[in-house]
This record gives structure tokens, C-alpha cells and sequence, in this order.
């Protein structure tokens, strides 16, 4: 992050298309769009995967609901998902999301507790048994790495509004 920053810093562009148009012309420009279309789209594969799983998956154990049921298929959940966040990528201004920053916050920290609690739970009542096994749930574990560092995407607009 702190190597992007002084890139911004040096070439006096606060997007990363401006500061691969500055450094090297507009292939450079080009490049960088390229990339940035291909891993922002990849990520936003992942959160649609993360999310219609963890739904279904809810829906089934907390709510009691068939799994099977058209609201919670990939394509209607998809669809809630792209409607409520295509919005937020409209906005200039980053300090409008801060009420969302701070609920999203506050939900991963409630999620990350109760998936603590659940393994240690399981842990204590299935003792000496691997709780590790590869399920489909355990790939989307790559989903929430690569959705850890999309921090990196956001640190030019950041930069700008500080």
C-alpha cells in the first residue's frame, strides 16, 4: 500500500489508468484498465459464489427453508446482490460509505465470532477428530483471501479524499 501511495504521490495521478498513462503512455493505460477489468470481475465472481452459498446455507440451518426453492437459486441471489451493491459503485465520494463500512465491519466480526464458537464447540464435543476436510464449502475459502485484498483497489480514492 505504501508503494502504491508513493506512486501516486510521484506522478501526481490518484487512479491507477493515470498513473500507468503516466509512467508509460497509453499502452500502459490500457494495460492497467485490462487488469483492473479482469481482477475486479474475478472478485466479484468470488463475493456472488461466497454469498449464494452462505445463503443457501443459512436459509437451510437457521431458517429451516428448502434449499431449492427459486429465492435462494444462484441466479435469483445473484441478481438481490448486483441490485443493492451496483449503486455503491456509482458514488464519487468514498465518505458515503461509511455507515456501510461500519455495518459490513461489525457483520464480519459477528460472523468471524460465530465461526469461532462453532469450532471450538465442535472441537469439545468431537475431541481427537479432524474438524479439516475438503467440502464444498472449504473452496471458498479462496473467495474470502482474494476478498481480503481488494483493499488494494481502494487506496488511490483513500489517498485522494484524505
Amino acid at each position: 500500500l505504501c508503494m502504491i501511495v508513493t506512486c501516486c504521490r510521484l506522478t501526481g495521478e490518484s487512479t491507477f489508468p493515470g498513473i500507468g498513462q503516466k509512467c508509460y503512455g497509453s499502452r500502459g493505460h490500457t494495460a492497467v484498465l485490462v487488469t483492473l477489468l479482469a481482477t475486479l470481475l474475478g472478485c466479484a465472481i468470488c463475493v456472488l459464489l461466497v454469498v449464494c452459498q452462505l445463503s443457501q446455507i443459512i436459509a437451510r440451518d437457521v431458517l429451516k427453508m428448502n434449499a431449492d426453492t427459486f429465492l435462494l437459486s444462484t441466479l435469483f441471489v445473484s441478481a438481490v446482490v448486483v441490485l443493492l451493491t451496483f449503486p455503491l459503485t456509482l458514488l464519487r465520494s468514498l465518505s458515503r460509505l461509511a455507515p456501510s463500512s461500519a455495518a459490513a465491519v461489525l457483520a464480519l466480526a459477528y460472523v468471524s465470532l460465530l465461526l469461532i464458537g462453532s469450532w471450538c464447540v465442535q472441537e469439545i464435543a468431537a475431541a481427537g477428530v479432524a474438524s479439516w476436510a475438503l467440502t464444498v464449502n472449504t473452496l471458498a475459502v479462496p473467495s474470502i483471501v482474494i476478498q481480503a485484498f481488494i483493499c488494494h483497489f481502494n487506496i488511490l480514492p483513500i489517498y485522494a479524499e484524505l
